[in-house]
């Protein structure tokens, strides 16, 4: 891959020869600054909202995996989280993984909104406004706020099976769990905090994610659901999280979600 920066007559000229020598080339048009002007403009100056659907639900819920099984069954999604490549949360850095810079980022957000219908539903998971380091734009931050939103309900047991699993990375790399536990302790006891810290020695994982659910993940759901303006479209409960409950509850959201769009 060789990219100009700027995109001026020169490497218009190289674009030119190198297609002649039998490489694929393409030719931005206006440049990489057009194309910036582009994307900030549609992601933070345009005032439109955007057509969004929220899939909430406590932490564990397996929203992420739900949405990537909705995109197989067709429905128009955006999973940010895999954009920023961070799951979310404190603990959410992926091992080994570097997220994007803000422009590349927001780059990355627009090319995959420009590829969706802006008339139909979109579903996004419910975020806060920062994935790891990466800010929502504000555009899209206000149709998250104003959005209607599908909750997904389940019990801490198998969100805590669910959370051992999808973090796989980070099980065997303590330091990298104690690092995280270090920057939520402020919030908690210094005996809570300890015992959370023995389990990562003993590693008893399971535990642990539910002790972080009930006792840090959970109450700060509360808290933001409380900010939650309206009803929930539908709440969709789970008794466990498999890959069998993960696809029946994509189908549910195409069913909830295409009989609203007919509706409207």
């Amino acid at each position: 891959l060789i990219y100009c920066w700027r995109g001026g007559m020169r490497s218009g000229s190289m674009a030119t020869i190198l297609s002649e020598v039998g490489w694929r080339t393409s030719v931005l048009k206006g440049g990489y600054k057009t194309w910036r002007r582009n994307v900030v403009h549609e992601l933070r100056d345009n005032q439109s909202p955007l057509n969004i659907v929220l899939l909430d639900g406590q932490t564990g819920s397996a929203k992420s995996e739900i949405i990537v099984s909705a995109a197989k069954l067709g429905l128009q999604t955006l999973d940010l989280e895999a954009l920023a490549s961070h799951r979310g949360s404190v603990f959410g850095a992926l091992l080994g993984v570097a997220q994007p810079g803000q422009k590349y980022f927001e780059s990355l957000l627009w090319d995959q909104l420009s590829r969706l219908d802006l008339t139909r539903p979109i579903l996004v998971e419910a975020e806060s406004n920062h994935i790891g380091k990466c800010e929502i734009p504000s555009r899209l931050w206000r149709s998250m706020q104003a959005a209607k939103h599908i909750v997904i309900e389940a019990d801490i047991r198998p969100r805590s099976k669910f959370l051992v699993t999808a973090y796989g990375d980070m099980i065997g790399d303590a330091p990298a769990i104690l690092s995280a536990i270090n920057r939520i302790a402020q919030y908690h006891s210094k005996k809570t905090v300890e015992e959370w810290r023995d389990m990562v020695e003993a590693e008893d994982f399971t535990a642990l994610a539910g002790r972080l659910i009930s006792e840090h993940y959970d109450p700060l759901y509360a808290r933001s659901s409380e900010r939650r303006s309206g009803m929930p479209l539908a709440k969709i409960a789970l008794n466990c999280l498999d890959g069998a409950s993960i696809a029946d509850a994509a189908a549910k959201l195409k069913s909830i979600i295409s009989n609203r769009s007919t509706a409207e």
